[in-house]
């Protein structure tokens, strides 16, 4: 046991130590809200995308605010793009270098039409004679 001690001292004191793993990437978060231009009310039905760069793909939906967010991002220059079903998609360019906050206030488009009510008069009026 004596000479297991002694060979580490011999080798410098230090027992030898496992290469280093390359340092992991800087990552960052966006996140921001999406609402209504008009209103300024959070759209629950909307989706944050990345349409470019190193980010691309990568997607959130909203939270009943309106609220997203898009963590473990490279810092780049990307297009970010916010839909939502009857409202008028948006895009905006980032450069994230940081934690960043990026909100959109999107346009209603035409609302659709409304489905027809039955008129109460109708109700049972047809097929009896």
């Amino acid at each position: 046991m004596i000479a297991v001690p002694s060979l580490l001292l011999a080798c410098g004191g230090h027992p030898p130590t496992a290469p280093s793993s390359p340092p992991t990437p800087t990552t960052f978060t966006l996140s921001g809200q999406v609402t209504d231009s008009a209103t300024q009310l959070g759209l629950s039905v909307a989706s944050v995308s990345i349409s470019d760069g190193p980010n691309a793909g990568k997607w959130a939906m909203t939270d009943a605010s309106g609220n997203y967010r898009l963590a473990d991002l490279q810092g780049a220059t990307f297009t970010v793009r916010a839909h939502a079903p009857h409202y008028v998609s948006q895009t905006k360019s980032v450069t994230l270098t940081g934690n960043q906050t990026l909100s959109f206030a999107l346009i209603a488009t035409a609302s659709p039409p409304h489905p027809a009510t039955p008129h109460s008069h109708e109700d049972g009026a047809q097929g009896e004679t």
